[in-house]
């Protein structure tokens, strides 16, 4: 195992010591802590192919430590970003369990061992260490040397406008910029690459027309937070943002327009599932999305999603005619249902609707 999260931690100064630290309050232990957790990635300097006692001791220790650091105040930031990478560093080069063990003694991975075994409490943890020693090593020493008061999240961000991702970047083909220009014109690009000295979108003010491609990977959301609140800045503003899908989602897109089938999206937020056993709802539930196929005259909303009394008589009417006789049949009975108390009235015939005074 390379020895390069404890080469950064040896570089990384004390926060007790550093001028830039100067409302921290004095902890007289945080020198112990330091040298227990320096002690602890010094366990993981050597791998041979197995996790031993010790290691899996230190990687449990180190978790406390990250847990325990993100609580703390702002000079705990480093040792916690050097710990979460040393640790993360170490479950990559790791020969592990991925999903359940087989039930067959014979099986590949008998031998394997889990991330329980290794002594990770909580797989959300080490699937963020493993996020950050996917940094570039300078990469990571240069935050760490330009930021006072580190943070994961600064960190991902810092590594996304600065630095170079290990997997690179996603950079718009050719063809598919043609065809943009040509529907939209010219686009001001929020995540030009290469990207310019110092250029972060996501702490200026965007034009009206912008093509969002941002890095699918770190803080992706932050981009479509920003992409929502700057173009409420214009009444005409047209956003075109390029985001990953599932193939599932895309094959239904793809539907749109195809033999006279529409497709509606709908957010859900976050519906709290309830347990099919004990009929609890979900504490921490995924977002979902409503996806609602249309053909044909299923695209004319059915009286029950007609908000009429928002409605004036002429867009009733408007529905009506083009509606089929059993859908505007709907409405014309939702509409008699309240004509005793509104002053107008329509009347249908054969599949039209006509405005009169009540």
């Amino acid at each position: 195992m390379p020895a390069f999260f404890l080469a950064t931690f040896e570089r990384a100064q004390d926060p007790m010591t550093d001028d830039t630290f100067p409302h921290l309050p004095a902890m007289p232990d945080f020198a112990a802590i330091q040298r227990d957790l320096q002690a602890h990635l010094h366990q993981l300097r050597h791998f041979s192919g197995q996790a031993t006692a010790g290691q899996i001791a230190a990687l449990s220790a180190i978790e406390d430590f990250i847990v325990q650091a993100g609580k703390q105040q702002a000079g705990w930031g480093r040792l916690r970003l050097i710990a979460m990478r040393g640790r993360g560093a170490f479950l990559r080069k790791t020969p592990r369990l991925r999903g359940r063990r087989k039930k067959v003694s014979a099986a590949s991975d008998t031998f394997l061992p889990s991330l329980s075994e290794l002594g990770v409490k909580d797989r959300r943890h080490a699937s963020r260490d493993m996020k950050i020693a996917d940094i570039p090593q300078g990469v990571f020493d240069r935050y760490l040397a330009q930021e006072p008061y580190p943070t994961e999240k600064g960190l991902h961000r810092f590594a996304t406008l600065k630095g170079e991702h290990e997997h690179g970047y996603s950079v718009t083909p050719d063809y598919l910029a043609s065809e943009i220009t040509r529907e939209f014109g010219a686009l001001w690009d929020a995540c030009p690459y290469p990207r310019p000295t110092n250029f972060d979108c996501l702490s200026m003010d965007w034009p009206s027309e912008v093509y969002l491609n941002a890095p699918w990977f770190g803080n992706f959301l932050d981009y479509m937070k920003k992409a929502v609140e700057q173009i409420q800045r214009h009444p005409n503003g047209l956003y075109y943002i390029i985001a990953p899908t599932r193939p599932s989602i895309n094959y239904l897109l793809e539907a749109n327009g195809v033999n006279g089938i529409t497709v509606e999206l709908r957010s859900l937020e976050r519906p709290p599932w309830k347990h099919t056993r004990t009929g609890t709802p979900n504490p921490s539930p995924m977002p979902a999305m409503a996806i609602i196929l249309r053909r044909g005259s299923a695209t004319i909303p059915a009286a029950a999603n007609i908000d009429l009394w928002d409605r004036t008589a002429e867009e009733i009417a408007d529905w009506m005619i083009t509606a089929d006789p059993d859908k505007a049949g709907k409405v014309c009975m939702a509409v008699l249902e309240r004509s005793s108390a509104s002053p107008m009235a329509i009347l249908y015939f054969s599949g039209h609707c006509i405005g009169s005074p009540a």
